[in-house]
């Protein structure tokens, strides 16, 4: 087999190869971004809004948005634990 055959196999196997592994990439962030929207809504539910807020800020993929149902419930939920003896973050009262 000549040289250039042989380096034309590699390269179609490389393209193959790395073909495979963005589809992989691919389902797996989908399946992890829905995953992290179902434990959202869970904890949601759960009233845990504090550790809603958290979990809101890191998403399994950079930039990910909430959908604007999602964003509508954290941020009234996150209005609703807010009273007047909540701590502010400056230390005043």
């Amino acid at each position: 087999m000549s040289w250039v055959r042989q380096r034309r196999l590699r390269d179609d196997e490389a393209r193959a190869l790395a073909t495979t592994l963005r589809e992989g990439l691919a389902r797996r962030v989908e399946h992890d971004h829905r995953e992290w929207v179902a434990e959202l809504t869970e904890t949601l539910d759960a009233g845990r809004v504090i550790r809603a807020l958290r979990l809101s800020s890191r998403p399994p993929k950079a930039g990910a948005p909430l959908s604007p149902e999602l964003t509508r419930r954290l941020t009234d939920a996150t209005v609703a634990a807010l009273t007047d003896e909540t701590p502010r973050i400056d230390g005043r009262c």
